[in-house]
């Protein structure tokens, strides 16, 4: 079988449903698997704090080497790099599944770091390269379809540890990653990339000059915040209900929170014209800021509208995080992947961070203050897209 060149100003959309749908497959058995690594740190006689370490030391691993696995994505095939962190997967599923202490479990961790940063550092390259024309569309539509499979896992995965052991998560971890490695590997390998000879892109990493790092750092910052705010949210979800609900609120608000963004990325098939707009950024964060101001002065706050400010604000964030992709993508062209890896690293960095930052700063303000302040530091650093573009 030949190599089989997408055409991505066409309609043919057959290379992103497949993608996508590996995706959602390898986001399913992660998701299936996570919740079940704390609870098991503890059974094999770790600490909370150890969980602790368990779940967090992932993104050591994650955040140092997104860029890396960027640049050698670029280089040898971002596919080709995918499927290779996607097949990697299942050796951390089979150091899970036969852990007998929490350092095995750490281990895994910190190697699942390295496999995925080759995963969406590459996946979201590849997309990004192809469907160049419509990359927003394209990348809402596999981020939306990754999440949903990640979304979908905790409840199969609550269900199998209830009634099979902590451990059978494991099992379609493992199966799943081989299974969508496979196939991208298939497929990547009748995918005919656009020449790089006829591709231009107006800064090359290669030179990464002051010019450079003044474009891009504001949309790396804005990222920052979103990984700020994914911290917080899980993190102190309980703050934020308060008492306006209960731990079932909370646990909802979560759940809201994340269907807002999977909705607001796969209804990037229609509303991309208005998302893509230079002036949709600012007045996004500056209309979830007023929004965040008007929930706490009015006399009849309670769950609903607690509820409705957090699908809101997950909506705007869910259609910037494409948007920012799309934006990094088209100004290093050539090398998509390195530029997933930058955004990667950006939103790693403030989900490691967020907590303790919040944390701290809860001790002295309410925490809807320092999501106030994160709306307008977004909002403020978003003005910046008005004149660069």
């Amino acid at each position: 079988m030949g190599k089989l060149s997408q055409d991505s100003s066409g309609d043919d959309n057959w290379l992103l449903y497949i993608v996508s749908f590996l995706s959602c497959l390898f986001g399913l058995g992660l998701g299936i698997a996570l919740p079940s690594l704390s609870p098991l740190t503890v059974a094999l006689g770790g600490s909370e704090l150890e969980a602790g370490l368990v779940i967090g030391i992932w993104g050591l691993t994650y955040v140092s080497l997104s860029i890396p696995a960027g640049i050698v994505a670029d280089k040898i095939g971002a596919g080709r790099i995918a499927a290779i962190g996607m097949m990697g997967n299942s050796l951390t599923a089979a150091i899970y599944l036969v852990s007998v202490d929490p350092s095995t479990l750490v281990l895994g961790r910190l190697l699942q770091g390295v496999f995925e940063s080759l995963i969406w550092s590459g996946i979201f390259g590849l997309i990004a390269s192809i469907y160049y024309d419509k990359r927003i569309k394209a990348l809402g539509f596999l981020s939306g379809t990754m999440l949903l499979g990640f979304s979908v896992g905790p409840a199969i995965g609550g269900l199998m540890s209830a009634s099979l052991g902590l451990r059978s998560t494991f099992i379609p971890y493992m199966l799943l990653s081989v299974l969508s490695g496979l196939g991208l590997s298939f497929i990547s390998r009748r995918i005919k990339l656009p020449s790089k000879e006829k591709v231009t892109s107006r800064f090359d990493l290669g030179v990464l000059d002051i010019v450079v790092f003044l474009v891009i750092l504001p949309y790396l910052l804005i990222v920052f915040t979103f990984g700020v705010f994914d911290s917080v949210l899980q993190t102190f979800y309980p703050k934020i209900v308060g008492r306006w609900g209960s731990e079932e609120v909370g646990g909802l608000l979560l759940t809201a929170y994340y269907l807002s963004i999977l909705t607001s990325q796969l209804s990037l098939r229609y509303t991309a014209r208005v998302v893509e707009h230079r002036f949709y950024t600012p007045l996004s964060f500056l209309s979830s800021l007023l929004l965040v101001k008007a929930f706490l002065s009015i006399p009849f706050r309670n769950p609903t509208t607690l509820l409705s400010v957090w699908i809101y604000i997950g909506f705007v964030i869910g259609t910037n995080v494409v948007k920012i992709q799309a934006f990094l993508s088209g100004k290093f062209r050539s090398r998509s992947s390195t530029a997933m890896g930058m955004y990667n690293t950006s939103w790693g960095l403030g989900y490691i961070l967020g907590a303790p930052i919040a944390a701290l700063v809860s001790s002295y303000v309410n925490i809807f203050v320092f999501i106030q302040v994160l709306l307008g530091a977004s909002f403020l650093l978003s003005l910046y897209y008005i004149f660069i573009r």
